[in-house]
């Protein structure tokens, strides 16, 4: 059985109710119904961005509690699969067309980490196609906009396949807004199918200042590619904890909590108020 994220379990597009559903919801909100689909399925994707970032974070940190540093290339990647009613990220080691497991880290539901190094379970026929899924995402997709990027494998809920993002790491001083991408690959991992920059170009913002009380500033931002706020926005968002202000040829939208709701619509498409 494959794989389900939260995400594919939390949207179904098709039925009767889920239609009516986002039809009053997309009346409410001032907008389309395709355009309220594009919102339920960003705040969805950017939600699952955010907690498989969060677990490869603790998962990382808890190996190398245990092993130290790693080596540059001593490591191919990862994947974060479900295990009971916790995560396992699964640390990977390709050697030639041998692809093994070199480290487990499971994490329970509490949050404590188990670090396992020898005598572990092989890759499944799904993980091995999130393996080769990552890895060729990595290959396609564009990285020019920074140094290092981190990775998140799920399933596409449009189709059989799957979704891999490459995301361009930050530093302590930036927020990277631009440089991220969404890739889409075939069900068995092998194929790219389409390769999605998420911005336009690359773009790193300095983190908002604190008001007079202390307070941070909410960050703000345009988006030209769409008329809706992506799921980049939501993750950022959740990963830093600012409100994202976010300018389309739709209006300004704000993205707050993981919610993203349209705040000040535009009199006439690609002109704002």
């Amino acid at each position: 059985m494959r794989y389900v994220t939260l995400i594919a379990m939390a949207i179904v597009f098709a039925g009767g109710c889920q239609r009516k559903y986002v039809a009053v919801e997309a009346e409410k909100a001032g907008l389309s119904e395709a355009e309220s689909r594009e919102v339920m399925k960003a705040e969805r994707l950017g939600e699952e961005l955010y907690l498989q970032d969060a677990i490869a974070a603790k998962a990382t940190d808890a190996l190398l509690r245990v092993i130290g540093s790693i080596k540059p290339g001593a490591l191919n990647g990862w994947i974060i699969v479900k295990d009971g009613g916790g995560n396992l990220t699964r640390f990977i080691r390709q050697t030639g067309e041998d692809v093994n497991v070199a480290y487990d880290v499971r994490i329970d539901i509490k949050g404590n980490a188990e670090v396992t190094k020898d005598n572990l379970r092989p890759l499944s026929a799904t993980e091995m196609a999130m393996f080769l899924a990552r890895r060729n995402a990595m290959r396609a997709a564009p990285k020019n906009c920074a140094k290092a990027f981190n990775t998140a494998v799920m399933e596409d809920i449009d189709s059989s396949g799957w979704l891999v993002y490459i995301l361009a790491a930050t530093s302590e001083d930036v927020i990277v807004v631009g440089g991220h991408s969404r890739v889409k690959v075939s069900a068995d991992g092998k194929t790219v199918l389409a390769v999605t920059p998420l911005y336009q170009s690359c773009l790193a913002l300095p983190k908002p200042a604190a008001d007079k009380t202390g307070e941070p500033q909410a960050l703000s931002v345009s988006y030209p590619l769409e008329n809706v706020p992506s799921e980049i926005h939501v993750f950022l968002n959740r990963l830093y904890g600012y409100p994202v202000y976010v300018s389309t040829a739709k209006g300004e939208w704000l993205v707050k909590n993981g919610k993203i709701s349209l705040i000040k619509p535009t009199g006439k498409a690609g002109q704002q108020k």
